[in-house]
């Protein structure tokens, strides 16, 4: 029997899975992430070969899909191609797309149809009838995505920073993010937080303290709402653009949403301006909806056979 792997490359962990031809997970691996803007390159690499080389281990695979954020760039295109050919060999097809296709692609298969990303960072991307795309946001780290747990944590870092300088009183946030990261002075909180690459993963853990504290400490209500206001806005631009006359579905996946959970009513928000809209979880994994359409690329090739 044949086999394919889907692959969600984070920027915090790195899933794969291994699926049959028939659509039945059978393995399983789980990585560091995998995202080479904020892991480096070779850490990218080395996380992404440490996933999927248990599933090669005497199976026939016959197609792998990768989808990772930034990957509407050539570059980051090519460095993962590099990367899966290097450890599946020549034979083997390889598609590497977004992290938005592959979650969308695990939430429904009707078109037109949308998911709102709110991860470690954040995407809106939808696909018309037709199959042509609409995305806005996944800007990285370096622009930053507001909604995203990432943009949050250090938003919540940097108001800290400035209740240790005086400038603002402290308050529930800043007391959790300083008692999180052990640091009583702004010095002690650039030591531990200041490097480069930034610790993505550590820094977007602190958006949960963000949403814990919204409702008592107005620092972390404002982050919240600018998060908020954010998706709201990139929701209601990609809807406009892609829907049609039933009522659109909007997937949503994301550990921002369960950091602060208002931003499901945002998305949910941003949909209804354009018109009515059904705002669901995705029923599957996105490394199982980057199975399936490796297995659909393997389809379209017998049929062109």
């Amino acid at each position: 029997m044949r086999h394919v792997i889907g692959i969600d490359a984070g920027g915090s962990k790195t899933l794969a899975l291994l699926v049959t031809e028939a659509g039945e997970v059978v393995a399983r691996k789980l990585e560091g992430g995998a995202n080479p803007r904020s892991v480096g390159h070779e850490q990218a690499a080395d996380n992404v070969r440490r996933a999927i080389q248990p599933l090669l281990e005497g199976r026939a695979v016959a197609a792998i899909c990768l989808g990772a954020a930034g990957n509407a760039r050539p570059a980051d295109r090519e460095f993962f191609e590099a990367t899966l050919r290097a450890a599946a060999g020549s034979e083997v097809v390889l598609q590497v797309l977004n992290d938005a296709q592959i979650a969308l692609a695990a939430g429904t298969r009707d078109r037109p149809a949308m998911v709102a990303i709110a991860g470690t960072g954040s995407l809106v991307y939808g696909e018309r009838a037709d199959g042509s795309e609409v995305r806005c946001g996944g800007y990285g780290a370096v622009l930053g995505d507001t909604p995203g747990r990432y943009a949050m944590g250090l938003q919540a870092l940097h108001h800290a920073a400035s209740v240790l300088d005086g400038v603002k009183p402290c308050g529930p946030l800043s007391d959790a993010i300083l008692e999180s990261v052990s640091a009583d002075s702004v010095p002690s909180l650039v030591d531990r937080v200041h490097g480069w690459p930034p610790n993505v993963v550590a820094i977007a853990a602190l958006a949960s303290l963000v949403g814990d504290t919204a409702v008592r400490d107005p620092a972390a209500e404002a982050i919240e709402r600018t998060a908020c206001d954010e998706l709201r806005a990139q929701v209601a631009h990609v809807a406009a653009k892609i829907r049609g006359d039933a009522p659109l579905p909007i997937i949503v996946f994301g550990g921002a949403f369960d950091a602060v959970p208002p931003l499901l009513e945002a998305v949910r928000e941003g949909g209804l301006l354009t018109g009515p809209c059904r705002v669901g979880q995705p029923v599957l994994e996105p490394a199982h909806g980057a199975a399936l359409l490796a297995l659909e690329a393997l389809k379209a090739i017998h049929k062109a056979r």
